[in-house]
């Protein structure tokens, strides 16, 4: 009679004290293992993003370092949105924010009077380009739309949190040698400010 109640007892199962326990302690361990889940996924996003921004910054200072070296110098660049010789700033002498459009005359051989046009896409913060033959003979006139954008344009460069241009030898864009170009760059929490100097191999 005693060994049964002693086996009724063990079949009882847990009580509710130790269900909530038992809640407890699994509660901390989830908690600890998703914070550990987090933090890492946190860490591997950045470091990610510091490695595309760079990858991407490197990338963009070596094409457009090839184009500005081999071109003639700037023929076009404006700040507006609108197009036209009204809102070219050629003649500037200082440094221009977020250029809107950018063209070089693209000097190389066989190629002598292209030009290359540089398109920041304020909508997916990229830069965009084409190169425009000799028959376009202002392709500042072309509508730079960034909604009709189509497969003749190429990504320049991707999270392009901001750009700027300046001519050098504090001159201006017509008349100088050489250009600068700053470009910031943005990836989530991550950022790199990218800069250097080209002088015109082909300028007349």
């Amino acid at each position: 009679m005693i060994y049964k109640k002693k086996l009724i007892r063990k079949m009882d199962g847990f009580s509710l004290v130790e269900l909530l326990v038992a809640s407890v302690i699994v509660s901390i361990i989830v908690g600890v293992i998703g914070s550990f889940l987090v933090i890492h996924i946190q860490s591997f996003e950045t470091a990610k993003s510091s490695i595309d921004i760079q990858y991407e910054g490197q990338l963009a200072l070596n094409r457009i370092g090839k184009v500005a070296m081999e071109s003639g110098g700037v023929s076009y660049i404006t700040s507006d949105q609108r197009t036209g010789m009204e809102h070219n700033a050629i003649t500037s002498t200082g440094r221009i924010d977020n250029p809107y459009a950018l063209v070089f005359e693209y000097v190389s051989e066989g190629n002598h009077g292209d030009k290359v046009v540089f398109l920041h896409d304020f909508v997916y913060n990229r830069i965009v380009f084409k190169t425009i033959d000799t028959l376009e003979s202002m392709p500042y006139q072309i509508d730079y739309n960034v909604s009709m954008l189509n497969s003749e344009w190429y990504v320049f460069a991707e999270y392009v949190d901001s750009w700027a241009v300046e001519p050098s030898y504090n001159q201006s864009f017509e008349e100088s040698g050489g250009i600068n170009i700053f470009i910031n760059f943005r990836k989530n929490d991550s950022t790199i400010s990218l800069s250097n100097t080209y002088k015109y191999r082909n300028k007349n």
